[in-house]
């Protein structure tokens, strides 16, 4: 009997520790998700449509993630910065701001597409779901844009110069026909 029991303690115990290397064997690691990410897409579209969807300029709809090998989070976008602890998971983590308790978020890795998707309530209450990829999104205006409302100002002071010399010139041609008008008269009142 005593040898019975050990034959069924010892398959339990060899069953328990295979249930956790299968769930352990499927976790993700800290490898395959540390380092640099960024939006993709925002409810399946392009950052660029979705941010304009909503009259926003491209990087006002870019998101940065850095994941760092101390199971931290942080998150950059154009308003600022927001740090966050991380809780492993089977298939991703959640994420809890610095100091809170409340999960903020659960994340999903897609070790085939190389992904991770969240979903997040937006300030009317919509649910807004992102998928991330590996990089770095640009979170300042482009340089063109700049130049070119820079350039629009001079454009329109040429304008104004050359619109007070087109002035200039009428006034100029006004006199002249004043004089040949007074020079006229002049002349007609001689004759009689």
């Amino acid at each position: 009997m005593k040898s019975m029991m050990r034959r069924i303690g010892v398959m339990l115990i060899a069953g328990v520790l295979s249930c956790v290397c299968l769930v352990g064997c499927g976790a993700i690691s800290m490898d395959d998700i540390k380092g640099d990410w960024t939006v993709d897409t925002i409810n399946g579209q392009s950052v660029a449509d979705y941010a304009a969807s909503l009259g926003l300029t491209p990087e006002q709809g870019v998101t940065n993630w850095t994941i760092k090998d101390d199971k931290t989070l942080t998150s950059t976008n154009i308003t600022g910065t927001l740090e966050f602890d991380m809780e492993l998971k089977s298939d991703g983590f959640e994420l809890k701001q610095k100091g809170q308790s409340d999960i903020f978020c659960s994340v999903k890795y897609d070790k085939d597409a190389k992904t991770l998707t969240y979903a997040v309530k937006d300030a009317s209450g919509a649910t807004v779901t992102s998928v991330m990829k590996k990089g770095t999104g640009n979170l300042e205006a482009a340089p063109a844009d700049d130049a070119s409302e820079a350039e629009e100002p001079a454009e329109d002071d040429s304008e104004v110069v050359d619109e007070e010399a087109e002035d200039s010139e009428d006034e100029a041609a006004e006199d002249e026909t004043a004089e040949d008008e007074t020079a006229e008269d002049e002349e007609y009142e001689e004759e009689e």
